[in-house]
């Protein structure tokens, strides 16, 4: 999603992912979880807990959350922020 310079609120109908937009937002700047209502522990981010499968067939155990920040390391420097997460709750944040 690239909101632009005056993003203030996301609108659209049921099951079209806003929710998961700000959850998204949420756990990749580091909030707490509890405030997605997707549970308390990282590994409920993702999708069917492992029981869903891939375009392989194989379960999906892993996401991640890739957030870009404008300007976010200085002017003209962009800061990105990274974290890779399992259903176990391992987590690893990359800047």
């Amino acid at each position: 999603v690239d909101p632009g310079a005056r993003l203030n609120c996301i609108i659209g109908p049921n099951g079209t992912g806003k929710s998961s937009i700000v959850c998204a937002m949420c756990v990749g700047l580091g909030g707490p979880l509890k405030v997605t209502e997707r549970g308390d522990a990282i590994g409920a981010c993702v999708h069917g807990n492992g029981s869903t499968l891939d375009e392989n067939g194989q379960p999906i155990t892993s996401g991640f959350v890739e957030i870009e920040l404008w300007e976010g390391n200085g002017t003209g420097k962009n800061l990105t922020v990274r974290v890779d997460f399992n259903i176990d709750n391992k987590e690893a944040w990359k800047l």
